[in-house]
């Protein structure tokens, strides 16, 4: 179980731009009004629904994946079983990597245990040859790090910041 800090403005729009500050302000409020309490219920649960299909969509060996979305925390919880440790972290990633969500409960098991890879924080500015030439001493390492973050990334100058990169051993 890890907690995995993510930047809650930067990522992919998979929602409206006020509806997770929405869910999120009435999730706060939701323990003094019933009626708030099943609106936000309902909105976490449209929330959660919608990462997890985008989880889905990666094509990840993830088996029973369940993803939870508390708006109150702007926290997503993802559990299942990865088949690898590279499939548990795009996962994590992917539930991260999306407005709205600050930090990722990590809940998940993996069948076949690996090292495990560090994450990054894109600064503004960076590329993909500054990445690998900061993590690895050699710039010409950067096609590892596109690599590691597929499918999720598609292109070298697809990266934003605030993202959080996959950085293999």
């Amino acid at each position: 179980m890890r907690i995995h800090p993510f930047a809650k403005d930067a990522g992919l729009r998979l929602f409206a731009p006020a509806f997770t500050e929405r869910v999120s302000q009435q999730a706060r409020q939701a323990p003094h009004d019933a009626a708030l309490q099943t609106e936000a219920g309902a909105a976490e649960r449209l929330a959660a629904v919608t990462i997890e299909a985008y989880v889905r969509a990666q094509d990840l060996d993830v088996c029973g994946l369940r993803v939870l979305f508390d708006g109150a925390r702007c926290t997503v919880h993802v559990q299942g079983q990865a088949a690898h440790q590279a499939s548990r972290e795009k996962a994590v990633l992917c539930c991260g990597n999306v407005q709205g969500v600050a930090q990722v409960h990590d809940l998940m098991t993996v069948v076949a245990h690996a090292g495990c890879s560090r994450f990054h924080r894109v600064s503004n500015g960076d590329s993909l040859p500054q990445i690998a030439e900061h993590c690895y001493g050699d710039a010409a390492c950067w096609p590892r790090i596109l690599d590691a973050n597929r499918p999720m990334l598609h292109a070298p100058d697809h990266i934003y910041s605030g993202q959080v990169l996959r950085i293999p051993a």
